[in-house]
């Protein structure tokens, strides 16, 4: 493959996650990121960071370091399988260079996803997480219920929708769990 990786958070990154990943939002907490390269174009991003929840962190991570893929994006007509082998790179990369011991993904059925990379990448799939997701529905666009009570404007502004019946809270069908140990 004519692919070249190269670690490190850029505005080109960020810009390639916003414009191309279905949330079209960069997360936060990310530690870790990953640019797919070909002749010299970005043509994929992986960012991994802290996990969203200490509970998924202390329930797979099992206290051992543990991070969260937290975005995954390419973009469509690569050569085939280039998802999972540029994922299991940045993976043993993380288990080799750092102190990672467990990586932490979700696949989102509600996309389409059904973790087909990751089962390919070595992850095991440990079933759908225990609760559904609450989300806010705002003129067309999901916020996650997180956001809601967060002293934002865009919080403020949500609770101000809610408050006024222009926004409602909806349960979104419940992620796949995946992860990798070293």
């Amino acid at each position: 493959m004519d692919y070249n990786i190269i670690q490190g958070l850029s505005l080109e990154s960020n810009k390639f996650i916003k414009s191309h990943h279905y949330l079209k939002s960069v997360s936060r907490g990310n530690k870790f990121v990953f640019n797919l390269m070909l002749h010299g174009r970005l043509v994929g991003v992986a960012a991994f960071g802290i996990c969203t929840g200490t509970k998924a962190q202390l329930k797979y991570g099992k206290g051992k370091p543990t991070l969260e893929l937290k975005r995954f994006v390419l973009l469509p007509g690569l050569v085939k399988n280039t998802a999972s082998w540029f994922l299991s790179r940045c993976c043993a990369t993380l288990f080799n260079n750092y102190s990672i011991q467990v990586i932490i993904t979700y696949a989102d059925p509600r996309q389409g996803h059904t973790g087909a990379i990751y089962k390919a990448s070595n992850f095991t799939c440990l079933g759908q997480q225990r609760y559904p997701t609450m989300a806010l529905l705002y003129k067309g666009r999901l916020y996650t219920s997180r956001i809601v009570y967060q002293k934002t404007k865009i919080g403020k502004k949500l609770r101000t929708a809610v408050k006024k019946s222009k926004a409602k809270f909806i349960t979104l069908p419940r992620k796949y769990v995946f992860i990798l140990y070293k």
